[in-house]
């Protein structure tokens, strides 16, 4: 860019320095030539002056030949100067050439910048929202550091509480297993107290404890030295009754605290009641000496299943009858059925066999049964009998009825 001002500038200068001349030159012609016709006017008159001017007329031409050298030079430097001239007005073209080239370039560039001077402007708006928000988050981040400082002091904080908590909850946990396990261990031992307990308050849970095999084996001594003939069923089973009965007091059971559930335990929606009902194994009954007629039915059931299993060497079907009185009252005795329909029932409590007081023989049950009855009729008579058969170990029900009801029971089994 420097180079083409210098040739501008050179190109302007040589131009004025032309014109000078030119003006310069053509005045000076115009000066010789009124000069001449003045002189040649004047040729008359001073003709005579002619040989006195004759001298300054070739000085003067010597000085016009000086001139016209001197022109020539400088017509030479102009005729230099106008080729200099051209050769700086191609340059010039092209130099213009490459101007309006970079004015196109220019005008190019420029819409390019009004483009992205107009995508600045909505950058730098852009920008300034942002700055503002950044602000506003930078603010926002500081509070929140604020209060993630104080919130991690409480974590710090609440940290070592969990910790100091997380080791009283082992703690505790750990006293908690222990106490679930002595609490399962105590609700465990408890039901079977319980059911032990109800061993010997129910008829029904009794039944396995006090007419288990073993309870029944360790009689089998008792029935080989009281019996006198072994193949002799009813006289054997007259002297198992006598036996009984000689060995054996009635006597009422005392009331005895019913066990609660564990659950009524823990609920706390238990009462407090008694049940006037003890059963006794047959050997606690020969140890006591007395017993109701629950006990004395039992150890007389127990007798005669062991003279039929270790003596006899046969078993009969043996039933127990739960008896209950129309005075609200329960009593309970023993029936064996015999062929033809027979039956023959045994009560020490009562002192009752049927046959009694001599030899123990089964009758018709219509006969037996009202015979029986008329042991109860100070307590208003019998209201219903149960029949129960013990089968493996437990007792299961085989009728519930009436005296008519079990009379009939009793005669279609003939």
């Amino acid at each position: 860019m420097l180079d083409y001002k210098l040739l501008i500038a050179v190109s302007l200068a040589i131009a004025v320095l032309g014109a000078a001349f030119a003006i310069y030159f053509n005045n000076r012609y115009n000066l010789l030539s009124n000069e001449y016709n003045r002189l040649r006017m004047d040729y008359t008159s001073l003709l005579n002056d002619y040989r006195r001017l004759e001298g300054r007329f070739n000085e003067l031409s010597y000085r016009y030949m000086q001139l016209n050298d001197s022109y020539m030079q400088l017509n030479t430097s102009y005729m230099d100067i106008l080729l200099e001239y051209n050769v700086l007005e191609d340059l010039y073209g092209e130099l213009e050439r490459s101007y309006i080239e970079l004015q196109s370039g220019y005008n190019d560039l420029m819409s390019e910048y009004m483009v992205l001077r107009h995508m600045y402007n909505k950058l730098n708006d852009t920008y300034s929202i942002l700055e503002k928000r950044y602000e506003n988050i930078v603010r926002e981040y500081y509070a929140l550091q604020k209060s993630f400082d104080e919130l991690n002091v409480s974590y710090t904080s609440i940290r070592l509480q969990y910790y100091q908590l997380r080791s009283s909850y082992d703690k505790l946990l750990e006293s908690y297993d222990m106490l679930k396990a002595r609490y399962a261990n105590l609700s465990r031992n408890y039901d079977n107290w319980r059911r032990y307990m109800l061993s010997y308050l129910s008829l029904q849970e009794s039944i396995p404890r006090v007419l288990s095999s073993e309870e029944i084996g360790e009689l089998e001594w008792i029935v080989r030295a009281l019996i006198t003939y072994p193949s002799d069923y009813w006289s054997s089973i007259r002297e198992i009754y006598l036996y009984v009965k000689s060995h054996v007091e009635y006597a009422y059971d005392p009331p005895i605290p019913y066990p609660p559930t564990a659950i009524m335990l823990e609920e706390g929606g238990y009462r407090l009641e008694t049940y006037s009902r003890v059963v006794l194994s047959p050997i606690e009954t020969l140890k006591r000496g007395y017993g109701d007629s629950e006990d004395q039915t039992i150890l007389l059931y127990a007798l005669i299943k062991a003279y039929e299993r270790y003596v006899y060497g046969r078993e009969y079907v043996t039933w127990i009858l739960n008896i209950t009185l129309f005075d609200g009252g329960s009593h309970m005795s023993i029936a064996i059925p015999a062929q033809g329909g027979r039956i023959a029932i045994i009560d020490p409590a009562k002192g009752y066999y049927t046959g009694y007081p001599s030899s123990l023989k089964p009758l018709d049950p219509y006969t037996e049964l009202i015979n029986y009855s008329s042991l109860f009729i100070y307590r208003e008579g019998i209201k219903h009998i149960t029949i129960y058969m013990v089968r493996s170990g437990y007792l299961t029900k085989i009728l519930d009825g009436d005296l008519h009801d079990i009379i009939d029971f009793m005669k279609q089994l003939s």
